[in-house]
């Protein structure tokens, strides 16, 4: 029943760009580079999926000058519906066969999924790892809104056993709303939105390895008298003998939309404890683990930038500007900046309303740690209230008590 419904909403699809005068078969991607074409049949996808039968997608291709062409075939089965993670949109069952020019097959990769949103995407091809042989990436599935929901397959070509080998950190990497490759600069550049903004990183391949060597995020923002401007932030890799921590030097503009700077912060540096290898995760500040935000705070505007990694009492030492609506530019707050300095900082949910408060929490000693929020006003941090949290013993038992002031 389900092939009958994809058959007719594929043919009824078909029949109204007919009818528009746009044919999606002669409008696909012709080539990705002189060597590279696409040979797709409209009347043999239409016949394959009304006799229920695989379809198949063919592309010949030279991986390098000095290399034979190989023909590749991408097939597409039926839908596979168990133990997938995505309920939207369904995924179709694609085997890849790849065979020189005498037809003699040297690889076949199973198992693969491709939404059936994106099955009428063929395969593209781009030197990802700078070696002078084109790799090979395919749409596994995307959302329409361009934002988190994109993931793709890429393997790169190794020359010593002749085949394309999946690399599971592009592919994290990928895990994004666009990734291209620059042959120039050698250098991958990935971006996604984030809070609002736009982030990207840009990559270096090292040793087998995609290592992030600069980043950068943008971010409108408004004033309280209605005016809009926006803030960039480029941190580029600094070395670093400290195992595990990342520096960078970075800097900060701030221009109206018409591109004018209006305010540069130049040569910070920032740290952070994350891997240079980094591949894609559900956390969303693995974009920005610089933690560079814009917030608002009781109509006033709030920008920080962490300064380096928290240590063991939870310190978490940050930048911090605030806006100036008389001379439109952030100014240094030294008193944030102080407080960030004996506590994990961080402003509730509620700022954008006008309800915002400022809170920190220390760990003062093993089993003390103390809460502390603070109000905003005219300039000036008011502390509202104090709670501490003590680990305490009865004698008999361990207990959580809390003491408000």
């Amino acid at each position: 029943m389900r092939n009958k419904i994809m058959t007719f909403l594929i043919l009824s699809a078909l029949l109204f760009f007919a009818a528009c005068g746009y044919n999606p078969v002669d409008n696909l991607e012709n080539s990705v580079n002189a060597d590279v074409t696409l040979e797709i049949a409209e009347q043999d996808i239409l016949l394959a999926f009304e006799k229920d039968e695989q379809v198949k997608f063919t592309t010949t291709i030279r991986i390098h000058p000095d290399m034979q062409e190989l023909t590749i075939t991408r097939i597409v089965g039926d839908y596979v519906s168990d133990d997938y993670f995505q309920s939207f949109p369904e995924p179709m069952d694609i085997s890849i066969i790849i065979t020189d020019e005498s037809g003699t097959v040297i690889q076949e990769i199973n198992g693969l999924t491709q939404s059936n949103r994106n099955v009428n995407g063929g395969l593209s091809f781009d030197d990802y790892n700078f070696d002078g042989y084109l790799d090979m990436r395919l749409m596994r599935w995307q959302d329409g809104a361009g934002g988190l929901l994109a993931q793709e397959y890429f393997w790169l070509w190794d020359a010593s056993i002749k085949q394309f080998v999946m690399h599971e950190q592009l592919m994290g990497i990928g895990h994004a709303a666009w990734l291209r490759a620059d042959q120039e600069r050698q250098r991958i550049f990935v971006g996604n939105r984030y809070r609002g903004g736009h982030a990207h990183l840009e990559y270096k391949y090292l040793d087998g390895e995609f290592i992030v060597v600069r980043r950068g995020f943008s971010r409108p923002f408004d004033t309280a008298t209605g005016e809009r401007f926006l803030v960039r932030m480029d941190a580029r890799l600094l070395p670093n003998v400290f195992q595990g921590v990342n520096d960078y030097e970075v800097d900060i503009i701030i221009e109206t939309l018409d591109g004018e700077a209006i305010q540069e912060i130049l040569g910070l540096t920032s740290s952070y404890r994350y891997s240079r290898t980094m591949t894609w995760d559900i956390i969303l500040d693995l974009f920005n683990p610089l933690n560079f935000q814009v917030e608002y705070l009781w109509g006033t505007i709030k920008m920080g930038l962490r300064l380096s990694p928290g240590g063991s009492l939870m310190n978490d030492p940050h930048y911090f500007w605030v806006w100036d609506e008389y001379d439109s530019q952030f100014v240094a707050n030294r008193d944030l900046e102080e407080m960030s300095w004996f506590g994990s900082f961080w402003i509730d949910g509620n700022s954008w309303l006008g309800a915002g408060r400022i809170h920190t929490v220390s760990r003062i000693s093993h089993g003390l740690y103390v809460w502390s929020s603070y109000d905003f006003i005219d300039g000036e941090l008011i502390l509202i209230q104090t709670r501490e949290r003590v680990v305490d013993n009865d004698g008999e038992n361990w207990f959580i008590k809390y003491i408000i002031t």
